[in-house]
């Protein structure tokens, strides 16, 4: 994809993914940007995964392989487009069925940029999000 077709990120939070809020109009290419923690690493299948709020994401990691993310429950910020997982990657999301209903199995974020935020206020981080969204419903979007 080249850098000219992607759309600025919405930040979205991994429990709305989940949710698939009708406000974020999530569709496949969507480009976001999201906070989770790093549960783990599968080097084999190339995936992430990031918890937030007892709910789990799935990114790739392909284009970090030359300098993985390291440091598990982290948190770390995300950018990148959702896509629907191929049948490999349906699979293993299948395998991690011990996490119960809360693994979202519709969508995996294809990382782009990532980075350590820890020390984030994350309560603070979302009653700001929650004002910023206010105000762009009043105002128009930022982006």
């Amino acid at each position: 994809m080249s850098n000219k077709n992607i759309e600025h990120s919405k930040i979205v939070m991994i429990d709305e993914i989940m949710n698939d809020s009708k406000e974020f109009s999530l569709k496949e290419k969507s480009s976001i940007k999201t906070i989770g923690i790093l549960k783990s690493i599968d080097l084999d299948n190339n995936l992430a995964l990031l918890e937030y709020k007892q709910t789990f994401l799935y990114c790739t990691i392909d284009q970090f392989i030359s300098h993985l993310p390291s440091k598990l429950n982290t948190y770390y910020q995300i950018i990148g487009e959702l896509e629907k997982p191929n049948l490999k990657q349906q699979k293993e999301i299948e395998k991690r069925e011990i996490l119960g209903n809360n693994i979202n199995k519709d969508w995996i974020l294809n990382s782009r940029i990532h980075r350590i935020v820890d020390g984030i206020d994350i309560n603070l981080y979302k009653e700001s999000l929650i004002v910023r969204r206010k105000f762009e419903q009043q105002h128009g979007s930022l982006n």
